[in-house]
């Protein structure tokens, strides 16, 4: 399975990298948000045109600053809701969109994956859902 993480430097990415070095059959391609910034969807082509076609695109970047979001609501918008609705139509034209949470977004690829795979990955494998 190839994955593409966005918001690997925080804690949740963190432990979806400590996870995929686990599977043999996961190649990851992890993105800090200063390797691939979601708020700016220009350059999505760009980046992830430099893989093959992912399997699953999962999103962990997210404005966790509970306190500054009062103050920083323009931006607190533009990471967790924009961006991931962003996120979204880039894959559109030939992915499925599953979800398992408001925070973290699932983007099946082409391939498409049986549920009850994915229901098992997410049980049993990852450390955090």
């Amino acid at each position: 399975m190839k994955i593409v993480l966005t918001g690997a430097g925080g804690q949740l990415g963190q432990q979806w990298q400590q996870w995929a070095a686990s599977q043999s059959e996961v190649t990851l391609w992890a993105y800090s948000s200063a390797q691939l910034d979601i708020t700016k969807p220009d350059t999505f082509d760009e980046v992830l045109g430099r893989h093959d076609v992912p399997d699953v695109w999962v999103n962990c970047a997210a404005y966790t600053q509970v306190d500054d979001a009062e103050t920083e609501t323009a931006r607190a918008m533009l990471v967790n809701g924009d961006a991931p609705g962003w996120i979204a139509q880039c894959v559109s034209s030939t992915r499925v969109c599953w979800s398992t949470t408001p925070r973290i977004m699932f983007f099946l690829g082409p391939r498409r994956i049986k549920p009850h795979i994915l229901k098992g990955i997410r049980k049993r494998h990852l450390p955090i859902l």
